[in-house]
């Protein structure tokens, strides 16, 4: 009779306890991260704009890894060579990739894009934050940290695609139906709009962050990637070049530089010359 007693009670304790467990592991969080609170926080701000980070494909990465999710211009290149027949990159050297093909489509186009709207938001709510949590100062760091984010995301489509189509400050949803009905701007319009907002976010970064920020843009970072796109816009290329004088939009525009201007030369000889006088780096 004890021990059916003691039984009893053992199963009456052990009962009690797994009630008490359930009662506490089923808790959700007092306040979950929403739209309306996540900018209240200063950690939780800085893990937002740490995210847009992420977006950036990793353009290092060697095509020789995966079949379908690695960049493929190391592997297509005239300095490397690689022997996996197998990969996705064989079809840019057999000139068999063509637009059904989606290889490479996330890490060049989808995902930067993603990355454009993720810096919007962000743009437009960061300055929500509380004073007592962000001080003015950072804000700004952070907002154009955003900044440059959005402009070296364009930067990276335009070699691909040449002239994309530019969002602006909206973060824009791009489930809408009307999306595919935007013209794209041209190749000048791109390339001035993204080395301007280099420009103007480069004013509001620091020289350098300390080593435990490392790898956080700088005003270095926004100048050099500025002076590489005018670089690149000054080429003949895509300055003038006469295999691109049939690509007009829908009302029959150019998207590219049909006469070839010598002035981009010089604009991009100041862009260099703009990083040179940070006196910040040597060679």
């Amino acid at each position: 009779m004890k021990n059916t007693i003691k039984i009893f009670a053992l199963s009456l304790t052990a009962g009690a306890m797994l009630a008490s467990c359930d009662s506490y592991l089923d808790r959700q969080p007092d306040e979950p991260l929403t739209s309306d609170n996540i900018f209240k926080k200063q950690k939780t701000t800085l893990q937002y704009l740490t995210n847009i980070y992420s977006y950036q494909p990793d353009y290092e990465a060697p095509a020789c890894v995966s079949s379908y999710n690695d960049i493929p211009w190391e592997a297509c290149s005239d300095e490397t060579s690689f022997s996996y027949l197998d990969r996705a990159y064989t079809q840019i050297n057999y000139n068999s990739w063509n637009p059904s093909l989606p290889n490479y489509r996330d890490d060049t186009y989808n995902t930067l894009y993603k990355g454009i709207r993720e810096a919007n938001y962000f743009m437009q709510n960061v300055h929500k934050c509380p004073p007592e949590e962000l001080n003015d100062v950072d804000k700004g760091y952070y907002y154009n940290e955003a900044r440059f984010l959005r402009a070296h995301f364009y930067a990276m489509m335009l070699p691909v695609y040449g002239p994309v189509f530019l969002i602006g400050d909206d973060p824009v949803d791009f489930t809408q139906g009307t999306l595919d009905q935007r013209e794209r701007n041209t190749w000048n319009e791109c390339v001035d709009y993204v080395a301007n907002e280099l420009w103007e976010a480069s004013k509001g970064l620091p020289d350098s962050w300390p080593d435990i920020y490392y790898g956080r843009a700088t005003k270095g970072a926004a100048l050099a990637a500025r002076a590489r796109l005018l670089l690149y816009s000054a080429r003949k290329l895509f300055n003038g070049n006469d295999l691109y004088k049939g690509i007009v939009n829908r009302n029959g525009d150019h998207l590219f530089p049909t006469q070839y201007d010598e002035k981009k030369w010089e604009l991009a000889a100041q862009a260099a010359k703009d990083v040179m006088n940070l006196n910040l780096y040597s060679l």
